[in-house]
């Protein structure tokens, strides 16, 4: 869990507060937007039998557009809405930079939370092979004072 907080309070000295937001918010909502695509991609291919990528092989492009209708709508805020005084392809390279972040952020911290709970797990059947083996010995113990 330390890894996680950790990469996230690098996101914000190593970009920025404006730049972590937009990109957190960018794993956020490109995740909101491709849970139901996958379902229903899922649910398309066992019903017709092809393969899922026939829906979700473009769903890559996902985090790049959200990334840019984030920062389109932070640089409007900042000049007013002001749209001539927007900078094009300034927003257009920061949103892709962005996207790409996001991307290499969210599966960071998914192989760190999958590495986790696997510890998690590992360390749950320990203590469950531990009470057993108690167990046993307990119930061992009580019929031999039985006999």
């Amino acid at each position: 869990m330390e890894n996680i907080i950790r990469s996230i309070s690098q996101l914000f000295t190593q970009y920025g507060f404006q730049a972590a937001l937009i990109i957190i918010a960018t794993v956020i909502f490109t995740n909101l937007i491709k849970g139901p695509i996958v379902k229903r991609a899922v649910a398309y291919a066992e019903k017709t039998g092809y393969d899922k990528s026939v829906i979700t092989k473009n769903i890559t492009f996902i985090p790049v557009g959200v990334a840019f209708i984030l920062v389109v709508l932070v640089n409007l805020i900042l000049v007013k809405f002001n749209f001539a005084a927007l900078d094009w392809s300034e927003i257009a390279s920061t949103s892709v930079v962005y996207a790409s972040v996001a991307i290499a952020t969210y599966e960071s911290v998914k192989k760190q939370l999958e590495a986790y709970a696997s510890k998690k797990n590992n360390t749950v059947a320990v203590i469950e092979d531990t009470n057993t083996n108690s167990e046993d010995t307990e119930a061992k113990e009580i019929t031999e004072v039985l006999e």
